[in-house]
C-alpha cells in the first residue's frame, strides 16, 4: 500500500503544472538574485577573505531569511493538499488508499523529497555560477559555505512538511498560504525585534531553521543539531495533529 501511494503521488507531482511552474519560477528567481549579488561583489572588488558575510552571498537567493526556496517549498506543500481538496480529488485518493495516514504520509514524503532534490540541484548550479563570476572558480564557495549545501535541502524538506501540515489544517489554499507566509515573514521577526519578547526567539521554528542552516548572524544558545531536533519534533507534531484532523473528518 505504501509503495502504491508513493507511486501515485509521484505521478501527481510530475503532472500538475502548478507545482512545476512554482519550482521552475522560484529557482529562476533565486538564480537571478544570486547572479546579481555575484556581479555586485565582483564590481566592488570584495573577496571571500575580506568580508566574511560574502561566504553566504551565493546562497542569498535560496536560503536567505527566509529566502525564496524556503518560502516556495512551504507553498508547494500547502498546494499539494489544498488543490486536491478544491477539485475534490482527495476523496478519490482516500477511496484508493483507505488509510488516510498512509496517503498523506506518502504525499508529504514525495513533496518534501521533490523540493529538497530540485532546490539542492539548483543550489549547486548557483554556486558554480557565483564562483565563476566572482573568482573564476566555484571552489572557494564550496570551501566557505559547503555545509550549507547539506543543511539547505533538509531545511526545504522540513518547510515542505510544514506546508502540508498547514494545508491539512486550514484546507483552503489562500488562507493556508496567507497564514504560512504571515508566520515566515512577520511573526518571528516581530517577536525577535521587540525587547520584551526577544528572549523567546530561540524557541521559535523559523529562528531554529535559520540557526540550523547557519544563516543566523546573531548568537544562538544552542548548536545547529539541537535546532534540527527541535524542528523535527515541532513540525512532526504539527503534521501529526493536522493529519489527525483530516483523518477524522470528511474528505
Amino acid at each position: 500500500m505504501i509503495v502504491r501511494a508513493v507511486q501515485a503521488e509521484l505521478v501527481k507531482i510530475a503532472t500538475v503544472r502548478a507545482t512545476k511552474w512554482l519550482l521552475l519560477g522560484s529557482i529562476a528567481g533565486a538564480l537571478a538574485i544570486s547572479v546579481i549579488v555575484a556581479l555586485v561583489i565582483r564590481n566592488i572588488g570584495e573577496t571571500i577573505d575580506e568580508v566574511g558575510v560574502v561566504a553566504l552571498a551565493p546562497f542569498t537567493g535560496f536560503g536567505g531569511l527566509p529566502g525564496i526556496a524556503i518560502t516556495f517549498a512551504g507553498v508547494i506543500g500547502v498546494l499539494s493538499v489544498t488543490t486536491e481538496i478544491r477539485y475534490n480529488t482527495l476523496r478519490s485518493t482516500f477511496l484508493a488508499i483507505s488509510n488516510r495516514w498512509v496517503a498523506l504520509a506518502a504525499k508529504t514524503f514525495v513533496v518534501a523529497v521533490a523540493c529538497a532534490v530540485a532546490y539542492a540541484a539548483a543550489m549547486v548550479v548557483c554556486v558554480v555560477l557565483f564562483g565563476v563570476i566572482v573568482d573564476g572558480s566555484p571552489l572557494f564557495v564550496f570551501r566557505a559555505g559547503g555545509s550549507f549545501l547539506v543543511t539547505f535541502p533538509v531545511a526545504t524538506a522540513l518547510t515542505a512538511v510544514l506546508g502540508v501540515a498547514v494545508g491539512c489544517a486550514i484546507r483552503n489554499g489562500a488562507g493556508a498560504i496567507t497564514l504560512l507566509l504571515g508566520y515566515l515573514f512577520v511573526v518571528d521577526n516581530v517577536i525577535s525585534s521587540i525587547p520584551q519578547t526577544r528572549a523567546a526567539a530561540p524557541y521559535l521554528p523559523l529562528s531554529n531553521l535559520q540557526n540550523f542552516m547557519g544563516v543566523l548572524l546573531s548568537d544562538f544558545p544552542w548548536a545547529a543539531p539541537v535546532s534540527l531536533l527541535y524542528l523535527v519534533v515541532v513540525i512532526g507534531l504539527l503534521w501529526a495533529g493536522a493529519v489527525a484532523l483530516v483523518a477524522r473528518r470528511d474528505a
